[in-house]
């Protein structure tokens, strides 16, 4: 006996596709950027994951950000950009310089709350 099972798929490029693909909404690309082209004004980046195709007026941000770990989030139409590297690099040294070296984290949790802040 033989079933046949109907999937509903989404259209989604296919892995073996080499071609640029362009982000639906709700989609984010986070990866190294290598690099970042023209192509008739179109804004073209390439990742480690392929190249995905951004408005032209990204072309000038996304330059600044090669080489570096990149998020891109599409929302509502709108391309929202994030320096993963800078981020984590910011969260890093806001760490280390919380805490004096050496410094009891919990001493002074508590001396704060004996002080009423």
């Amino acid at each position: 006996m033989v079933f046949a099972i109907n999937y509903r798929c989404t259209e989604f490029k296919p892995l073996s596709d080499p071609g640029p693909r362009r982000l639906e909404d709700l989609d984010e690309v986070r990866d190294i950027l290598l690099a970042v082209r023209d192509a008739g004004g179109q804004c073209v980046a390439r990742f480690g994951c392929g190249d995905v195709v951004f408005p032209g007026d990204l072309m000038a941000q996304l330059s600044e950000l090669v080489s570096h770990e990149t998020g891109i989030l599409r929302v509502d139409g709108r391309y929202h950009v994030r320096d993963l590297d800078s981020e984590a690099r910011q969260r890093a040294e806001a760490k280390s310089s919380s805490r004096a070296p050496g410094a009891d984290s919990i001493g002074f949790f508590g001396q704060k709350v004996k002080e009423g802040c």
